[in-house]
């Protein structure tokens, strides 16, 4: 008996890899030219053409289709009106017309100003093809049934409601010709990955999918997952993937200096509950390695810190920001517990220090200059609350 389990190699018979290649190429995925350089000379020379624009007579077919994957460009450069004049005149001097569906097509599915004369455009452009037609079947028809490009866009958003395989989102895309960069592409999976949000299969599509996306897209997406946790004070029902990953793309809605979480003030606190517990549970438990009495005894102060972040390099610190003051906590024993007040030093201003200590004697002797400070003996904890009231705190879990 063989001791290898062999594969079936009738799988791999050339005809099977020759049906892939063809389905390959059919995809509208397909990039014959991936990974070689794009040469842009026919470019440089069409636009240099269109920023000397004097008559549409002047302009061949060749700069008319190599300008028209680069609309958005165009348009930035405020030439927009000169190629959209080119492309109205000699658009019947084109026979494959069906060329520009997919770049203007591009242009509609992004941020674009002027998507309505590009809309009637492309709309005109469908229903005068004639090669491949059953191509762009579906396409030309859903700009038969829109009255104008918001209409349109709308219709395509309207498509992504019904679905609920990831299988489905590619089947759609192939049929309308989007892109997964495209700004519409977002727009229109929303609702499918808050429906699908604690599904682990497609946890990793998520992510990269909200990776590329607009910042407000992402918001949207971020406030709607959060808010299903308003009412829910279990931070351990929170999914820690979905909090960690906001986390990393909006940062800290309590830093003064960030303003990734404009028009979240709604929601901020119920990041906050996760992100709180999270650091102390991971500094006591994991970095310390099993403190579970000081651990507790912040956590009964846990509605008071709004900032909360560890710092290795300085003693393995964890700063504790309340309303007015700082807490610091050190991860090896026998250092005392240091506090200050805000106007003294803050995160922000810690953050900015840290990068003049240039020897690692200052990062270790930092954040213990303060002449405020508590040992952990004995009964520390009576000591630790009666300061941390007289400074106008009280214990709580969450308001």
């Amino acid at each position: 008996m063989n001791k290898y389990i062999l594969p079936n190699f009738d799988d791999y018979s050339p005809q099977f890899i020759d049906l892939s290649i063809k389905k390959i190429k059919k995809s509208y995925l397909y990039n014959a030219n991936y990974g070689n350089k794009r040469d842009n000379t026919r470019y440089e020379k069409a636009l240099n053409k269109l920023k000397s624009f004097d008559n549409a007579v002047d302009f061949s077919k060749r700069d008319i289709k190599v300008l028209s994957h680069y609309v958005n460009i165009i348009e930035n450069l405020g030439l927009f009106d000169h190629y959209y004049r080119i492309l109205v005149t000699r658009i019947n001097d084109i026979k494959n017309k069906a060329y520009f569906i997919r770049p203007l097509l591009n242009y509609l599915y992004n941020d674009s100003k002027n998507k309505e004369k590009i809309y009637r455009l492309v709309k005109i452009i469908g229903n005068h093809i004639t090669r491949r037609k059953e191509v762009y079947k579906y396409i030309i028809e859903l700009f038969n049934q829109s009255e104008n490009s918001i209409e349109f866009l709308e219709n395509i958003k309207k498509q992504f409601l019904k679905i609920h395989k990831k299988e489905h989102i590619d089947n759609l895309c192939e049929k309308f010709f989007i892109r997964s960069t495209d700004v519409l592409y977002g727009e229109c999976i929303i609702n499918f990955i808050y429906s699908n949000y604690l599904n682990e299969n497609l946890w990793e599509y998520n992510k990269r999918t909200i990776q590329v996306m607009k910042l407000e897209l992402k918001k949207i997406i971020f406030k709607k997952i959060l808010l299903i946790y308003k009412d829910n004070l279990n931070i351990k029902e929170y999914p820690k993937n979905w909090f960690s990953f906001i986390y990393t793309e909006l940062g800290d809605p309590y830093d003064p200096a960030n303003v990734r979480w404009y028009g979240l003030e709604d929601v901020k606190e119920i990041f906050r509950r996760w992100n709180i517990e999270e650091n102390i549970e991971k500094f006591f438990e994991q970095i310390v390695g099993g403190d579970k009495r000081r651990k507790e005894f912040w956590k009964a102060y846990i509605n008071n810190i709004y900032r909360i972040e560890y710092f290795e390099e300085i003693s393995k610190a964890l700063v504790m920001e309340f309303k007015d003051h700082i807490f610091v906590e050190f991860a090896d024993s026998g250092n005392a517990c240091y506090f200050y007040d805000k106007k003294e030093l803050n995160i922000n201003h810690i953050r900015s220090e840290l990068n003049n200590l240039i020897s690692k004697s200052d990062k270790k002797r930092y954040l213990k200059h303060g002449s405020d400070w508590i040992r952990h003996y004995g009964q520390w904890e009576y000591k630790f609350d009666y300061i941390i009231n007289s400074l106008g705190y009280k214990k709580g879990r969450w308001s």
